[in-house]
């Protein structure tokens, strides 16, 4: 009885620490198919062009 009350406080105390854990994906997983739903909307073709044209990656003026 003891041997399985013992077990059973440890799987309790790993199953509420994984709630913490599945819910941190679930909110990643969430985050993540925002960002891809907003990518595929977008066109981002002239966004880019009027970003690039005044922003030269790597490109410093006085060096």
């Amino acid at each position: 009885m003891v041997i399985l009350c013992i077990y059973f406080m440890k799987r309790t105390k790993t199953l509420s620490a994984m709630s913490f854990v599945a819910y941190e994906v679930e909110r990643r997983t969430r985050k993540g198919s925002f960002y891809a739903q907003v990518d595929s909307i977008i066109d981002w073709k002239p966004i880019s062009a009027i970003i690039n044209k005044h922003y030269q990656k790597g490109l410093f003026r006085l060096g």
